[in-house]
């Protein structure tokens, strides 16, 4: 029971030895409240020009998909356009194309719609002396097979 009674004690004055110095002293006023209006954000800097590159026969364009990349911008794209010079009198060697379509689940909706219309567009730019494959892959329970044409 004494030491039962011994712990109590401690403990109570521990306790109110924590709540006497834990209160605020009087005499120091509040701290006043700081209110920091927010500046409008600057303006957008005008898009960097597209400035082709030309060393040789190459000619290389590159663009960005925004002028510039503001603080917590998740996507970025860059766009890099190559073109050779055109020679006269030559003759251009036929090319063997393949085109890599992903299928799975990842891919629905608005990215495969974007890579259905870049597959076009790539076709679009092909003659008749290019040969293409089109491959296309998905993870999943279709046999590759049933592939079918769209639009």
């Amino acid at each position: 029971m004494n030491r039962t009674v011994v712990f109590l004690s401690l403990a109570g004055g521990l306790a109110l030895t924590a709540l006497v110095l834990g209160l605020p002293q009087m005499g120091t006023p509040p701290e006043p409240i700081v209110v920091v209006h927010p500046t409008p954000p600057p303006p957008a800097p005008p898009p960097p020009p597209v400035v082709p590159a030309t060393v040789g026969s190459l000619t290389l364009t590159s663009r960005l998909s925004h002028p510039y990349v503001p603080a917590g911008t998740s996507e970025v794209f860059a766009t890099f356009d190559l073109s050779g010079a055109q020679v006269p009198g030559s003759h251009r060697s036929p090319v063997n194309l393949a085109l890599v379509i992903n299928r799975s689940g990842s891919m629905s909706g608005y990215k495969l719609a974007q890579a259905k219309q870049a597959g076009r567009h790539l076709i679009g730019l092909l003659n008749d002396q290019y040969r293409l494959a089109i491959i296309h892959y998905r993870v999943g329970r279709d046999p590759p097979d049933t592939f079918r044409a769209e639009g």
